[in-house]
């Protein structure tokens, strides 16, 4: 348990700020929005404040005054270019016109999304969901009225060339058809526009750009002239058919932290409880204009302490990141500390409720392998370096090594990150065509899939354990992985979601390569033989499995699970769409669809599940896609 530190600022006892702060931010967030019924509570530690969120009454109001708009609880759409079929309600967003070509444009917008009390705003961090409707559909996202950003997997829809570097363009098209989803599945786009300096010419600054969790070059843009007005406010745009869902968004000032009057104490020797500093004379102190653990020496603790400036009250939430022991107190209360570890790379979170105004601060280091990283975020203050820049290790850059895959597939068994978790039991596949797929050997069950380039390689040559890792190089979509086939005595239990290595109910598992050097996985379960292949789509959009059981009806109770998620929906134009239209499932065939059932587990998960035993059932074989 840490001690107390006498000098320089006495520490009281810590009441632990986190819980006061995430109950603060919770009243004021039901004030004025409402969560959608998507969202779920976060998990694990706080890594980010909250986002504000556009609630459901605001955007009926807008879609009332704006043409083509307006606003419905779900939508189906994207099969066939043909219309949407929708759910009335409110939530989503839907631009939806008779004329299925119409572009983004100053007509089909609306303006003043967050509402009148943010109409000037200048940097600003925007989350959202998007559903493009066909391949002649686009959303432009426009800041400040006059910076557009455009999302379409349409070159025809591109008015302009997509810019490589920073390159000054006058809008951003993120024409990256092998990162886009399917036509009528939710997307993700995440993005900061930086407004351009006081007294600069115009120019900002797309950056921290993710579509679908893909990282894109950040790019400088220029205004464009087609969107006039009304100045200084964001607004949205489509052309085709399009929809929007759960609008976040951060408000940036330029106001920071700032420190001063800062001294420093070095003292001979590492200790992993900072209160020993009070037994010790300091070896020599000063002054300083910043954090830097080169004040200090190479095995040795420093201690800085001084004046915090804070510009506005608040919550803030400070990260810390170090080579060694490290603290942060702040009005004499430990805020935050890394354990003792030397993982440099490693971060710890923890926020408080700070005033405006001034606060006395002390950080203390334990200098093992020289690096010394904290960060903070508050109100209208983006995640900000409080440490010096250059106090920072930086892990060795790998040179990347890509497993390209051209006319034969690519095979590569190795560790696959999926849900923030190493999974150690995994084979990667690529297919010529830019279809690719990682595959659990453990559980029998597809883990993610992806377009276009294969996997870089590099992490498996350098260092051990976890981080020799498969990287894929497209823009992935997690599935659930967990065990494809299930015992079920009632269809409403929770199913089996991992499986010991040593007590796997597996048995003679193996797997074969076919002539077109793709696998074949093929294993016993309960005595179930069941044989497993995935292959690119006849029309090229998607992967298609393809299953043949034998001796199933042996076995009672044993259910075959095609998709699972949050949801499972029978779309009005075929097919299933799973977990809140992540993935499409086309209609199995070889079955009687009938068979299928959408099943409710006793935690509300839902499943696509096919029953295999049954008298008639002793062999099966049944193919079905899935498509993102």
């Amino acid at each position: 348990m840490m001690k107390k530190l006498l000098n320089p600022f006495p520490v009281k006892r810590r009441v632990r700020p986190g819980l006061y702060t995430l109950l603060v931010l919770t009243v004021l967030g039901a004030c004025n929005t409402r969560a959608p019924k998507t969202e779920e509570k976060p998990k694990g530690p706080l890594t980010e404040l909250p986002f504000e969120m556009v609630n459901a009454d605001t955007l009926e109001r807008i879609a009332r005054t704006a043409k083509g708009w307006s606003t419905v609880e779900n939508v189906f759409m994207g099969q066939n270019n043909g219309s949407p079929v929708t759910e009335a309600g409110k939530g989503i967003l839907l631009y939806s016109t008779p004329d299925q070509s119409s572009q983004p444009s100053p007509e089909n917008s609306i303006w003043n999304v967050l509402g009148t009390d943010i109409t000037n705003h200048e940097d600003i961090d925007i989350k959202l969901d998007f559903m493009l409707g066909g391949e002649h559909s686009a959303i432009s996202v426009i800041f400040q009225g006059v910076y557009e950003l455009r999302l379409t997997a349409d070159k025809d829809l591109n008015n302009t060339a997509v810019p490589s570097g920073n390159v000054e363009q006058p809008s951003y098209s993120l024409l990256l058809p092998e990162i886009y989803r399917a036509p009528g599945l939710w997307q993700h786009l995440s993005v900061r526009f930086t407004a351009p300096q006081p007294g600069a010419a115009g120019s900002a600054r797309f950056e921290h750009i993710l579509l679908n969790g893909k990282a894109l070059p950040d790019t400088t843009i220029t205004p464009h002239t087609v969107w006039k007005s009304p100045p200084s406010r964001l607004a949205f745009s489509a052309g085709g058919t399009a929809a929007l869902r759960n609008i976040l968004y951060k408000t940036y000032t330029r106001d920071r932290i700032a420190l001063s009057g800062i001294q420093y104490s070095v003292y001979k020797g590492i200790f992993k409880e900072y209160d020993t500093l009070k037994t010790l004379t300091p070896l020599r102190t000063g002054n300083t204009d910043s954090l830097h653990w080169k004040v200090g020496d190479k095995r040795a603790q420093v201690s800085f302490a001084g004046t915090m400036h804070v510009p506005h009250t608040g919550a803030y939430l400070f990260r810390l990141r170090a080579g060694g022991p490290a603290w942060l107190l702040i009005d004499n209360k430990e805020i935050i500390n890394n354990h003792g570890t030397r993982d440099f790379v490693r971060p710890f979170y923890d926020s408080v409720y700070l005033k405006a105004g001034d606060h006395p601060f002390q950080v203390v280091y334990a200098n093992y392998d020289q690096s010394l990283v904290i960060d903070y975020e508050g109100p209208g203050i983006p995640f900000t370096r409080l440490t010096d820049p250059k106090a920072e290790r930086h892990e060795e850059e790998i040179e990347p090594l890509e497993y390209a895959v051209t006319t034969e597939p690519g095979l590569q068994r190795g560790f696959f990150m999926h849900h923030g978790k190493v999974d150690t039991y995994t084979m990667a596949v690529g297919i010529p065509g830019g279809m690719n797929y990682a595959y659990d050997l453990n559980t029998y069950s597809l883990l993610s899939v992806w377009r276009g380039r294969f996997i870089d390689v590099s992490n498996m040559w350098t260092s051990r354990g976890e981080s020799q890792r498969e990287l894929p190089l497209g823009a992935v979509l997690e599935l659930s992985g967990i065990p494809t086939v299930q015992l079920l005595a009632d269809e409403k239990n929770v199913w089996q979601d991992t499986v010991a290595a040593d007590k796997t109910p597996f048995t003679k598992r193996v797997y074969r390569i076919d002539n077109n050097g793709l696998p074949v996985f093929q294993y016993t379960f309960h005595g179930v033989s069941i044989e497993d292949r995935w292959r690119t789509a006849f029309d090229g959009k998607g992967l298609t499995r393809f299953v043949t059981v034998t001796n199933a009806s042996e076995v009672s109770d044993i259910y075959f699970m095609l998709g699972n998620g949050s949801v499972v929906e029978k779309v009005p134009q075929g097919g299933y769409a799973i977990d809140d239209k992540a993935y499409f499932l086309s209609e199995p065939t070889g079955i009687d669809p009938k068979s299928l059932r959408i099943v409710k587990a006793s935690d509300g998960r839902y499943a696509l599940m096919l029953p295999l035993a049954g008298p008639a059932r002793k062999y099966i074989t049944f193919q079905y896609t899935i498509l993102w």
